[in-house]
């Protein structure tokens, strides 16, 4: 009989509390959805149950806004949520007038539809809107996002959220929907070259952490494991080739090395498609499980009032499982847990 009071007490110290364990959820954000084998059981392992895809972008075409970047859904496995997202750029929203933003907000989900279509019947419970909101479009931009709500079928709004919207909410306003995910990446300077890595680093991501007010809306997170190359010339950022590792640059006849991470274009020649000039520099940007491990350990207690209830990382694709194999991208997740 003795026994009993630690048999329970074991039992329950096993039984954490299901909304203390933030769900794992990806990015993917290339045009094309058809994952590997590999990428499904890389997927399946880390438990991942969401898939946030981008749909397509909305932009400006002659000054109207139209959707690009259309995704092709090849394949969609079997078990995974799949959320759409809708990329919106700020110009959209500036340049929409304001009796226009409840037919933006139609065509919005219509594409959305369309586009979900292949899915099958009733497989959309949620729709995630992308859209870095200044002050001065905050209005519109919150008044396209109740259109979409009132048009979206009873599914679930969630948004982006920067960093600086997240620290001054009192300022930026805290967006209509259901749930918000605080994209913890492009935390540097992109456009300086002197920049060691602008897409996250501890230095750059510490000025936001000190909020105290819990935020009203329930969190989500986004932590980046991508890569890119940024290009300048005569000193200023021309361009980024998302992807780029430092093995496309080791042809000497073309490229030299210059720094760490950082390269200069030899002689007139094409990139991934893009043409580059000599003289045009090259810095190389990535994070690894390092990097985002450390930035968990920053934000954990920042958001201790407004605890993560989705862990995300951005974005699956297929160079990552090699750059950050399972056990690797499991500690990521981890850390966040309880």
């Amino acid at each position: 009989m003795k026994q009993i009071p630690c048999i329970l007490l074991l039992l329950l110290s096993a039984c954490e509390k299901p909304e203390d364990v933030p769900e794992r959820a990806f990015y993917h954000w290339e045009t094309r959805l058809e994952l590997t084998a590999q990428e499904v059981g890389y997927l399946q392992k880390l438990l991942i149950k969401t898939l946030y895809v981008r749909f397509f972008d909305v932009d400006l075409e002659a000054g109207v806004p139209v959707p690009l970047a259309e995704v092709q859904i090849q394949s969609v496995p079997s078990g995974l949520r799949i959320v759409p997202a809708v990329f919106i750029t700020n110009r959209t929203i500036r340049e929409t007038d304001p009796a226009d933003v409840r037919l933006l907000a139609e065509k919005i989900v219509n594409k959305v539809i369309q586009s979900g279509q292949v899915l099958g019947e009733n497989r959309i419970r949620e729709l995630h809107v992308d859209c870095d909101w200044t002050e001065g479009t905050r209005d519109r931009y919150f008044a396209l996002l109740q259109e979409i709500k009132s048009r979206a079928r009873g599914w679930q709004l969630s948004v982006t959220l920067r960093l600086h919207q997240w620290k001054y909410a009192a300022r930026t306003g805290v967006p209509p929907a259901d749930l918000a995910i605080l994209m913890c990446y492009n935390t540097g300077d992109l456009e300086r070259w002197e920049e060691s890595n602008s897409i996250l680093s501890d230095e750059a991501l510490r000025p936001y952490l000190d909020r105290v007010e819990p935020y009203p809306l329930p969190m989500g997170i986004a932590l980046p494991v991508f890569r890119w190359g940024v290009i300048f010339r005569d000193g200023r950022l021309v361009r980024l080739l998302h992807g780029l590792e430092a093995t496309a640059l080791r042809d000497p006849e073309r490229f030299t090395q210059i720094g760490i991470n950082r390269f200069m274009v030899k002689k007139n020649t094409y990139l991934d498609g893009h043409y580059l000039y000599h003289g045009d520099r090259i810095r190389l940007e990535s994070t690894d499980a390092k990097t985002c491990k450390s930035a968990a350990r920053l934000l954990r207690p920042a958001l201790r009032r407004t605890p993560a209830k989705t862990v995300a990382l951005y974005h699956i694709e297929p160079s990552l499982i090699q750059r950050m194999p399972y056990e690797t991208a499991e500690r990521v997740f981890k850390a966040f847990s309880p």
